[in-house]
């Protein structure tokens, strides 16, 4: 059995093992150090396996309940090392750079004091993790160079502040096509539109945010979440002499109008709610 093999084997049990104690069977009320002491038992192995290679091993810990609620392990590729930071109102997000401490993290320059001070300072969320130093801040149409790739970074503010879609250039069969992976267009439960202190322009954020991704050539719609371009239902799709489902500049326009249209919707009735309590 090769290696990574046994890496991928190894993150899958830690996650049982963690996962199983503390959502299917709370009744048995495992003590924290037994669930932390899995943790670092994950870890050892993990290490030890790694023969030196990079990786990024997370583990999301209930702030509350102290018991495990995931644990996974992510081999890194010569590029960069990059963490999407959960909206979860309770729990700490630790990430753990293992043997290889040159690799970075690259976060947009409006997003990188949160990262920094542990989730203090989010303009909605009391989430919390170990302060990380972010190794390169990024700005609007940074450019960043991954296996051979160039990505272009495009600020699109509004679910976060730095909140950021990325974009790039593939070649099929001679054929230039645009790739972009859309950041997150979607106005969350609780966000305030209107009269918001932590986050005084959100709205106008929000607003610019579309006017980039409506500005963006796409034929290959991806996104932070599979969701957002019906990532599933295109993995069943790919059939010889079909076309491709990913290659998808309708369904890319679709969504970011319709999520436009969501956004504009719920900033009209906040402002009619504000003007009625008055």
């Amino acid at each position: 059995m090769s290696r990574d093999n046994l890496l991928i084997i190894l993150a899958v049990i830690g996650s049982a093992l963690c996962w199983w104690p503390a959502t299917i069977e709370p009744s048995l009320d495992f003590p924290r150090w037994l669930l932390l002491a899995l943790i670092a038992l994950m870890t050892a192995l993990a290490t030890a396996l790694s023969d030196g290679r990079r990786f990024v091993i997370a583990s999301t810990v209930g702030t509350f309940t102290g018991q495990c609620s995931g644990f996974a392990l992510f081999p890194l590729s010569d590029g960069i090392a990059s963490s999407y930071i959960p909206h979860a109102k309770t729990g700490t997000v630790t990430l753990f750079p293992v043997r290889k401490p040159h690799r970075m993290l690259m976060v947009m320059d409006a997003d990188v004091p949160v990262i920094e001070h542990g989730g203090a300072g989010d303009f909605q969320y009391a989430q919390h993790w170990t302060p990380t130093k972010v190794d390169r801040i990024l700005h609007d149409s940074s450019k960043v160079e991954l296996g051979g790739m160039e990505l272009t970074a495009h600020l699109t503010p509004g679910h976060t502040k730095g909140c950021t879609t990325w974009t790039m250039e593939v070649k099929d069969a001679g054929r230039k096509l645009h790739v972009v992976i859309v950041g997150g267009p979607n106005v969350n439960t609780g966000y305030r539109l209107v009269n918001n202190r932590q986050y005084p322009r959100i709205a106008a954020d929000y607003e610019q945010g579309f006017r980039v991704l409506h500005s963006l050539p796409c034929e290959i719609f991806l996104g932070a979440h599979g969701s957002y371009f019906d990532m599933d239902e295109k993995l069943k799709r790919p059939k010889p002499g079909v076309p491709n489902p990913f290659i998808d500049a309708a369904g890319y326009r679709a969504y970011i109008e319709d999520r436009e249209r969501a956004f504009r919707e719920e900033w009209a009735a906040q402002k009619t709610k504000t003007v009625v309590s008055r």
